[in-house]
């Protein structure tokens, strides 16, 4: 059996959003729905993704969902270890807090 890889991806790194926009769930019903992944379990869910040829490194991942992003603690480290395995990863923000944008952060976005 062939498995081909999904084309699009969502992994929420972040369970909790700092806006209340009405127009979204997260924001409208004002509830944190969890906490941030770590490096590690983030880590080793990327490698099987890879393994079983569920995650291609053409297509990438989406590093959003329901919550925000560039809330996690450890994104730096996300992103260089996306780098460094040559996955590419798009964000969506309300970019109320902009981390530091350097080559690292945008090599593979």
């Amino acid at each position: 059996m062939n498995i081909q890889p999904f084309k699009t991806i969502f992994f929420d790194i972040a369970g909790t959003c700092n806006a209340r926009c009405t127009y979204c769930n997260t924001g409208k019903y004002a509830e944190d729905k969890g906490g941030f992944i770590s490096l590690e379990a983030f880590q080793e869910t990327i490698d099987r993704l890879i393994s079983q040829n569920l995650l291609s490194r053409e297509y990438g991942i989406n590093l959003y969902c329901w919550g925000e992003p560039f809330l996690h603690p450890k994104l730096p480290e996300i992103v260089r270890y996306l780098n460094k395995i040559s996955v590419p990863y798009r964000f969506s923000t309300n970019a109320s807090r902009i981390p530091l944008i350097d080559d690292n952060f945008v090599e593979g976005l």
